[in-house]
């Protein structure tokens, strides 16, 4: 049994405009529910903080001698190295697509396809597929994870929907 944590979140988008003479400030938000894996409290001078782990997160900012920066911004950063001989068991092309990805098949038996969103939803599992449609899917960023005939876990690629 893991312990992995399940904690929902929710991630405000929002619009401030600030006025620093009289102390007050105006906001819009929209709110989306994320799932996440954890949270961080923290504080910096007058000024607490809180933060969720494992999800996408947009803060950035500096607050004295603390630096707050998105993911997406901070440059390269590795997570996983993984083997290039389980990627060539099944290739994927093209890469980026606008519709369809097609799958060339370099093992014996079945293996599955799983669609799945950066954020963790899955939205198809595919078995000894040829070709996956992703017209109607909004463009972005989606990983295909690869699993062999038993469930074990073969290669995971990221494709982009155009």
């Amino acid at each position: 049994m893991s312990s992995y944590k399940e904690i929902f979140a929710t991630k405000f988008i929002c619009l401030f405009v600030l006025i620093l003479n009289t102390h007050s400030a105006i906001a819009q938000c929209h709110q989306i529910q994320l799932k996440v894996t954890d949270y961080f409290i923290g504080q910096c001078g007058n000024y607490h903080f809180q933060s969720s782990l494992g999800t996408i997160s947009s803060v950035y900012g500096n607050c004295n001698k603390l630096r707050f920066d998105s993911p997406l911004n901070s440059g390269n950063q590795i997570t996983k190295v993984q083997s290039e001989l389980n990627q060539t068991l099944v290739e994927i092309f093209p890469n980026p697509t606008y519709d369809k990805v097609y799958f060339k098949r370099n093992i014996p038996g079945t293996f599955k396809v799983q669609l799945i969103t950066v954020l963790g939803k899955q939205i198809y599992t595919i078995e000894n597929p040829t070709e996956l449609d992703l017209a109607l899917l909004d463009s972005g960023c989606y990983i295909i994870q690869v699993l062999n005939e038993k469930n074990k876990h073969l290669f995971t690629n990221k494709i982009i929907k155009i």
